[in-house]
């Protein structure tokens, strides 16, 4: 990445949850950083649907904000969830990358979540998502078939993401050889601490739909339902779930739902003069 001095990235989430690591080459950098708490995460889904949001100084709306800045040959790691804007004093180069990991599913879904619900655009979302959901259920799959260690943070995330494949089967990717009912069960099992069902009574034959719309039911479950499908992301919609009739319908040359809209990227705010005021509240210089 490479920064002109005096520019300002906004308060975000990185996509999807992902931790995310930044090496200073050449420069400087100031992060602002905000715990992820329920308050906290409540409060920034409220400020990124707000229609004022680029009038609002994020960090004003929070109890705690801190400050640190990375110099040339640092490495910072932000964790799963903070809340974060990036200040550049002074023109920078710096190395970065964003990763999930096993150690805070449940966070990583939950931001996943958000960026649902504050319709975040495609483009700016993690990839492959819930996909990648579905690939990890499977591996804890095989690790369990294989008695491997699972950690006690590990294991408490497995019933969020059990909970998630279950409802999400649109992301069941042809490379996993697993019937997904059986991926479902074994971590269910394995959660209650229960034996391991039989995969072999998992067969080709096994009953297994996959859902689609906001109501989380089969494709044309009831022949009668009329359904239109995103031009976009490829998924189903019952015309009654979203509020049209047949003949709005028929009036759409091309459908993109709610999540796939675009939300208007709101330019960001200049705050080089309120970092030498009093938002930051703790300050931490590393």
């Amino acid at each position: 990445l490479m920064s002109p001095g005096g520019c300002f990235t906004d308060f975000h989430i990185d996509f999807g949850g992902s931790s995310v690591w930044y090496h200073v080459i050449q420069g400087q950098k100031v992060f602002l950083l905000i715990p992820p708490s329920k308050q906290n995460l409540k409060l920034y889904e409220e400020w990124s649907s707000s229609p004022d949001q680029e009038d609002i100084f994020f960090s004003d709306k929070v109890e705690t904000t801190y400050i640190f800045h990375v110099e040339e040959g640092n490495t910072v790691l932000i964790p799963t969830g903070w809340i974060h804007a990036v200040y550049t004093p002074c023109d920078s180069i710096v190395f970065g990358g964003n990763f999930l990991h096993s150690l805070n599913i449940a966070l990583q879904l939950q931001i996943f979540a958000i960026e649902d619900r504050t319709y975040v655009p495609l483009q700016f979302r993690f990839p492959y998502y819930g996909y990648l959901m579905w690939y990890a259920a499977y591996h804890y799959v095989k690790a369990i078939e294989d008695s491997k260690q699972i950690r006690s943070q590990e294991r408490s995330g497995l019933v969020v993401l059990m909970d998630w494949v279950a409802s999400n089967t649109q992301y069941v990717s042809p490379i996993i050889d697993y019937h997904p009912n059986y991926i479902v069960d074994a971590l269910d099992n394995f959660i209650k601490d229960k034996p391991l069902p039989k995969r072999s009574d998992y067969t080709a034959n096994t009953k297994f739909e996959k859902v689609y719309c906001i109501c989380k039911k089969p494709y044309m479950a009831d022949p009668s339902e009329l359904m239109i499908g995103c031009d976009k992301c490829g998924d189903w919609f019952h015309l009654n779930c979203i509020g049209l009739t047949k003949d709005e319908a028929d009036e759409i040359d091309s459908y993109h739902c709610q999540s796939c809209k675009t939300k208007q990227v709101v330019a960001p705010t200049q705050i080089k003069l309120k970092l030498q005021g009093t938002i930051i509240l703790s300050l931490i210089h590393i």
